[in-house]
């Protein structure tokens, strides 16, 4: 019962923390995800019998871990679009004067 009011805490201060910082509300929908998953597992798991609790987990690390991979393909993505527009800035500096710098 404390990891699902733990969890929907979390998932209450995400809605929160998306309205404030629209910047970040893909990360802070994917933790949303995740804490608003595991109040619906905790919560399924007290309800359900023990043989069926660890199936309940189990779809809870899918879920979470896919979440995962799309937030770290976001990043990636992030992180290659910025390089890709620092080097082509720097090579647009390398060629003031009309001489290339290697």
């Amino acid at each position: 019962m404390v990891i699902f009011v733990a969890g929907l805490l979390l998932y209450c201060l995400g809605s929160h923390a998306k309205s404030r910082w629209p910047t970040y509300a893909l990360v802070i929908s994917r933790g949303m995800v995740a804490f608003g998953s595991l109040s619906v597992v905790s919560l399924a798991s007290i309800l359900s019998p023990n043989s069926f609790r660890p199936v309940l987990y189990f779809l809870y690390v899918l879920v979470t871990a896919a979440e995962l991979v799309k937030l770290l393909k976001w990043v990636h993505r992030k992180i290659v679009g910025m390089l890709s527009s620092q080097l082509t800035s720097t090579a647009a500096f390398s060629n003031i004067g009309g001489v290339a710098v290697v």
